[in-house]
Parts: structure tokens; C-alpha cells; sequence
């Protein structure tokens, strides 16, 4: 207004004249019969002449030409954050469709008891009474639950389809989604459930926080040996590799063993909540033999034979033999014989067994219990076994 710009510019005249136009100062502004207000640029007196020369930049003038608006308030839903909960797991090592090894090791997935729940601050110590060290913080929050009840375990090489496993998720809030055959076999819906990694092609509600699912692969990258072990309360966690931290398998030079605890301290948490971290052992071990199998030579020697696996080779992109996965290969096989015993450390899969020995044990009973293992760097897989009679 023009009011406004008297206030900015300083003294304002309309259309001086005579005295007024000796009065007006150099830097004002006048309104012009157009109705612009250029400033005075310069001022002379000649005679009984006062001439006041005039720049051609009009004045600004702030309109609006909308109504104003004085905005509004978008505020977050109030939800309930609630307590950390969260749980460790021991991941094994795989390699996905393009044969590129994923993560394996511990980690730790975590939400809230409340919709509204983040993240949280994550330290770990080697035992209770060790001092803490910071980790880092949760990357998301991720999906949560407790096994309810499960169908007898089938074979970990086909898909089930009359399994189901109840899971009762952490809220209700929290869902699950269906797959296809081909996106379970491309490495789709991994979930942990206690010791086992399974998958599921179908996820139905069952109402509240409770889920069935079915179309199940059992005992996924090597976890077959746990597929009888799942009982109610195990913790059910599905593989999210941006919702884990990932945490450090050693502190100092001692590789991480049971007793070790992680601490989340979350905004809702009262005091840090303390999780157990289980032993490291699958995500350091190799993978058990398998096919364990004997042939008798015409000489009376016995031969056992075996077929190793390697964590990068779940894709068998190339239905070749799979590179070895340690840097060299040996094995630990135990054999019991009544009370007598026998161990050998081959270094390829396989072994044969003298006429002789065979004599000495069969004067105590007729039948040995093998176990083969393979040795890693940092520990032994899990044994293959066998009963044969001598």
C-alpha cells in the first residue's frame, strides 16, 4: 500500500508543486497520474523553476491475489512405541540364485510391543559381567513371533504340501505374504524358527496375531538336523537382511560362545533389555556330509565313501560338483565298535578299513556306528552317520 511504502521509502508527496516541490527531498517518491510512485532522483532550482527529475522503476507493491490461508496442522499418529523385544539368531551362510554367498553369522532382528516402535541403540558385552561395547542401531524394525504349534517334519528336499506351522506374530499389526513355487525355489520367504531356516509359499490369518503356514521347504542351507527340534515358544523371525545388525562373531580374539549378551535400548525402553546370544556354530561350521555309504572289496575291505557339501553351492547353477568352501578339505571319521574305537583324518571322502581291524572289532560285537565330519577352519560340521553291520 502506499502507506507502506511511505513507512520503507522514507517521506511521500503527491504531485508537489511550488513549495511542496522545493520541499521534496531527493530519494522520496510521488505518485504519478498513472498511478506509479517513482522515487526523485535528482532536484534543481533555476529561476523560480523547480524541476525534480524522476526515475523509471515504480515502486514493489505486494498483492495477493488469493484469499490467504493460514494453514494447518498435519501431526504423526500417536502411536504406542512400547518395549524392545528382540532375538539372535545364528544364520548359516548360502549362496543366492546368482551365486553370490549372502550374510551368515549372528545378527540380531528387533521391534516393539508397539505399532509406533523404530529402532533402538544395540550394545554387547561377552558375558554379563563383561564391560559393554556399542554395536550400533537397529536398521528397521522387523517382523516378530513365537512358534505355536507345527505338523511333523517331511523331507527337506520337496516341497511339503500337508505341513503347516502356526506362528503367533508380535502384533497384530504385523502380516505375512504369499509366494510362488518358483520365487521359493529363488530363495523367497526364508524365515528362522529356532535352529531351522524354512520357507513358505502361503501365509494365511487366522485372526488376531496368529498366522498358518504352509506350502513349507524344510531344513533349508543345511538345517535339516534341526527340522525335528521345533517345539511351542521357539522365536520365528523371517530373514530380512534390512531389518538385521549384524553382530561381531569375535570380541578381542575370543570367538563369541554362549553367555554373551546383547542390549537394545529403545525410546519406550525403561532399562536396556538384555537377549541372549546363542552359541556361534552354524554360521562358522561347515555343512555335514551327506550320503554316507560303504562298499565291500573282494579282499574283505571295507570301504566307506561319503559326499561333502559347500555353502556355495545351494544354487547348483551348473549341476557341476561345488567348490569347497574351506581352504582345505579334511574330515574326522569316529567309529565304535563295542568298546573299542577307531579315528582317522582323511583328506578326501572316503576311507577303507583293513581286513585286519575289521577281525578285532567283529570279536566284540557285529555291528559299528560310523560318524563322519568335516573340519573347518574354526569348527567341525555336524556328524553323518551310520550303522553297518561287520
Amino acid at each position: 500500500t502506499l502507506a507502506s511504502i511511505a513507512a520503507q521509502a522514507g517521506v511521500l508527496r503527491e504531485r508537489p508543486s511550488g513549495f511542496a516541490a522545493l520541499a521534496t527531498p531527493v530519494g522520496s517518491r510521488i505518485i504519478a497520474a498513472d498511478g506509479a510512485t517513482p522515487r526523485v532522483t535528482e532536484r534543481r532550482i533555476e529561476g523560480a523553476v523547480v524541476t525534480l527529475h524522476l526515475d523509471d522503476q515504480p515502486a514493489r507493491v505486494w498483492r495477493s491475489t488469493t484469499a490467504a490461508d493460514g494453514g494447518r496442522s498435519i501431526a504423526a499418529l500417536d502411536r504406542t512405541i512400547g518395549s524392545s523385544v528382540g532375538v539372535v539368531v545364528d544364520l548359516p551362510r548360502w549362496d543366492n540364485a546368482a551365486g553370490t554367498l549372502s550374510f551368515g553369522g549372528p545378527a540380531i532382528v528387533a521391534s516393539g510391543t508397539g505399532s509406533g516402535w523404530r529402532s533402538a541403540t544395540v550394545e554387547m558385552r561377552a558375558s554379563a559381567a563383561a564391560p559393554l561395547a556399542s554395536i550400533g542401531a537397529i536398521p528397521q524394525a522387523g517382523v516378530l513371533g513365537t512358534l505355536v504349534a507345527a505338523s511333523s517334519a517331511a523331507q527337506a528336499n520337496l516341497i511339503d504340501l500337508h505341513g503347516w506351522i502356526d506362528v503367533a506374530l508380535l502384533r497384530p499389526d504385523m502380516a505375512l505374504g504369499n509366494v510362488s513355487d518358483a520365487d521359493l525355489l529363488s530363495g523367497e520367504n526364508l524365515a528362522m524358527v529356532g535352529g531351522e531356516v524354512l520357507q513358505f509359499g502361503r501365509a494365511e490369518p487366522k485372526g488376531g496375531n496368529l498366522w498358518r503356514l504352509t506350502r513349507l521347504l524344510r531344513g533349508r542351507i543345511g538345517t535339516e538336523d534341526a527340522m525335528g527340534a521345533l517345539a511351542a515358544g521357539l522365536a520365528f523371525a523371517p530373514i530380512d537382511m534390512a531389518a538385521m545388525l549384524p553382530l561381531p562373531q569375535t570380541i578381542g580374539l575370543s570367538i563369541l560362545a554362549a553367555g554373551a549378551q546383547v542390549l537394545l535400548s529403545g525410546v519406550g525402553d525403561a532399562a536396556p533389555v538384555a537377549i541372549p546370544v546363542p552359541a556361534v556354530s552354524r554360521s562358522i561350521a561347515p555343512l555335514s556330509p551327506v550320503h554316507l555309504c560303504h562298499d565291500w572289496l573282494g579282499d574283505g575291505t571295507l570301504v566307506l565313501r561319503w559326499i561333502r557339501r559347500s555353502r556355495a553351492g545351494f544354487s547348483w547353477r551348473d549341476g557341476q560338483d561345488v567348490t569347497l568352501d574351506e581352504r582345505t578339505e579334511s574330515y574326522r571319521v569316529s567309529i565304535i565298535a563295542g568298546s573299542a574305537s577307531f579315528e582317522a583324518l582323511p583328506q578326501q571322502p572316503t576311507i577303507s578299513l583293513a581286513p585286519a581291524q575289521l577281525v578285532s572289532w567283529r570279536s566284540q560285537t557285529m555291528s559299528v556306528t560310523i560318524a563322519v565330519r568335516q573340519i573347518g577352519e574354526l569348527a567341525e560340521s555336524l556328524a553323518a552317520t551310520a550303522t553297518i553291520t561287520i
